[in-house]
């Protein structure tokens, strides 16, 4: 554990970043549309804070195991702030009033367990990729 403060604030803070700004990207695609912004943040967030979460407890090097989860917090709080704002934005009270031509958004509960699934996939596959490179440095 001897990283320099940039390594440090980069994996600590950059990568969880990255990460739930890409999750939180996708999940809102078909994650509690017709929920009321503020519910449907929380939703889209705190699935992409679990599976960040998991990915960083059972993948951060030795010595971080405590660390990885408070270090998402900030990430969780950016990514809170960006989504509510945005659904806000995007929120309609009443779909009578949308102009001709424009629809509200899908919210069809098959599409989007298959995709969670697929994003659950991915997630389990960058895990095995991570023990598999692990288990290979370590036979070396």
């Amino acid at each position: 554990m001897e990283e320099g403060f940039w390594q440090i604030a980069v994996i600590g803070l950059g990568i969880p970043l990255v990460l739930m700004a890409f999750l939180t990207w996708i999940l809102h695609y078909f994650v509690a549309l017709k929920t009321r912004p503020s519910s449907r943040t929380a939703w889209t967030v705190g699935i992409a804070f679990l599976i960040v979460a998991a990915l960083f407890m059972w993948g951060t090097p030795a010595g971080y195991e405590l660390w990885s989860v408070p270090l998402i917090i900030p990430a969780a709080l950016i990514a809170f702030w960006f989504w509510k704002t945005e659904f806000r934005r995007a929120w309609i009270e009443d779909a009578d009033q949308l102009p001709d031509g424009v629809t509200l958004a899908d919210d069809d509960w098959v599409s989007g367990l298959l995709r969670l699934a697929l994003v659950i996939v991915v997630g389990l596959g960058i895990a095995l990729i991570r023990w598999v490179m692990k288990g290979a440095a370590g036979a070396v």
